[in-house]
């Protein structure tokens, strides 16, 4: 019988997404291809069982290499199947291993030291390009069935128009938001020193308010009287100038600021100041991410029971600000690998005064300290995060919102004494005329949420790179 197939092998569900893609493109270009996920697609299927596809019908055993088929009795098995049938039938370059994520090479299943894997780390299109080339070199048959077409028409039968956009009008989350209240004035404090000093230094962390340095002043919404005592003994409030902060940010020059661009670069500055200082008093610890941008991330016993509740269109709803994972440590004991949820604001200024929030996940092994290893923090970010989709991550950031805004309609984020920025403790919402039917899978009731939260992440048990 001719061996005119591609055999697909791969962890399900944790790497279907992939082995559906790579199964797709290999049929759009010219090649039978089988998965358990798509079936056999540009050919016939003249065998009952995997097993005989693999003894009978493969030209090529193309293996998903990655952190969860590593490990996977089911996929190993195969693999031990399509080892026997190399050796039996004196097969060169039968298994390919197709490596896709961090897996490092040297932890790869000790059956596959033989084999030179593609990797798709730097990207699924290059990996894709060298697979094909290694096909054609190898002169593997192409099958007159596995077209484009044959990719429209199975895509048809698995997704019907039922599953599609209607004109349904849907609103959607944003990730802003808006700032419905600043103050009305902003000060300029001109700095004394009782000694003579060829610099003034202040301490901006440890002022109870705000505040920006420009030359010999400091640039604040608090009043002179709001910083009594709080610059040092060295220090004092000369005098102070108040400008209307509408009037500022219009004007193109002022002798304070110099020309409208720096006084906006400054009126930013202060808002985003603003917010970090509304975090670090609710006490959530500072985390840096590459770029030097600050999020600030959930500890162990700021949310009761580490569960935050908060409100959407469906109601009232829970979701956790810490988890953890088990984690198979080399003597086979397990240890837990805690996340956490940390928030990032960045203030912008057009269309609107707004704050964009972006969500992240941190990990720690003992529910408060970050791990200070960047490497290692990638790593577990992208086993963690796999199947986190969209509707999880929204979740995410409406529970920080509504804890920061202590369950209210607003976040206050307090400038002065008798002065707050407002911002809207709901995210600025958009209305599409359209929308789509989604699946059966895509909806949970509130009782599988509420029981996803009591169990989530701690029966999941993998082994960690020690060298991450």
């Amino acid at each position: 019988m001719t061996r005119n197939m591609l055999f697909i092998s791969h962890a399900n569900p944790e790497d279907n997404q992939f082995t559906q893609w790579i199964a797709l493109q290999l049929v759009k270009n010219g090649y039978a291809t089988w998965s358990d996920i798509t079936d056999m697609l540009g050919g016939e299927d003249p065998w009952n069982t995997p097993e005989q596809a693999i003894r009978l019908n493969t030209s090529k055993f193309l293996y998903i290499l990655s952190r969860s088929s590593n490990s996977k009795q089911g996929v190993l098995k195969e693999l031990q199947v399509a080892e026997n049938t190399a050796v039996q039938n004196q097969l060169t370059n039968f298994i390919v291993p197709l490596l896709i994520d961090d897996l490092p090479i040297r932890d790869a299943n000790i059956r596959l030291s033989n084999n030179l894997a593609i990797s798709f780390q730097e990207g699924w299109a290059n990996g894709l390009d060298q697979l094909l080339k290694m096909l054609e070199r190898d002169g593997v048959p192409k099958s007159d069935a596995a077209s484009p077409d044959s990719v429209n028409i199975w895509w048809r039968t698995q997704f019907s128009a039922d599953g599609g956009i209607h004109t349904n009008e849907e609103s959607c989350y944003s990730n802003r938001l808006l700032v419905t209240e600043v103050p009305e004035q902003i000060y300029v404090h001109r700095i004394g020193t009782s000694r003579t000093q060829s610099r003034i230094s202040v301490n901006y962390d440890d002022l109870p308010y705000p505040a920006k340095e420009r030359g010999q002043n400091i640039i604040s919404f608090a009043k002179a009287a709001d910083f009594a005592g709080k610059l040092g003994p060295l220090l004092y409030i000369e005098h102070s100038t108040s400008f209307r902060t509408s009037h500022l940010l219009e004007n193109d020059v002022n002798r304070v600021f110099g020309d409208r661009g720096t006084a906006r670069r400054l009126y930013t500055e202060l808002m985003s100041l603003a917010w970090h200082h509304m975090v670090r008093t609710r006490r959530l610890p500072r985390y840096q991410l590459s770029g030097g941008v600050e999020a600030f991330y959930f500890t162990d016993g700021l949310a009761p029971n580490n569960l935050i509740e908060f409100t959407d269109s469906h109601g009232k709803r829970r979701r956790s600000s810490i988890g953890y994972r088990n984690i198979k440590q080399a003597d086979e004991t397990l240890k837990k690998r805690y996340w956490h949820l940390a928030i990032e604001a960045k203030f912008i200024r057009m269309p609107h005064n707004a704050f964009a929030i972006r969500t992240h996940v941190a990990f720690s092994d003992d529910a408060c300290i970050l791990w200070d290893n960047p490497k290692r923090m990638h790593s577990a970010r992208r086993r963690q995060c796999k199947n986190w989709f969209n509707g999880k991550w929204r979740d995410m950031m409406l529970c920080a919102i509504g804890w920061l805004a202590h369950g209210q309609s607003e976040i206050l984020l307090d400038v002065g004494s008798d002065v707050q920025v407002k911002l809207s403790a709901v995210p600025e919402i958009f209305h599409s005329p359209v929308s789509y039917n989604r699946s059966v899978q895509d909806v949970s009731t509130q009782d599988e949420i509420d029981e996803e939260l009591e169990t989530e992440d701690q029966q999941d048990d993998e082994t960690e790179d020690i060298d991450a």
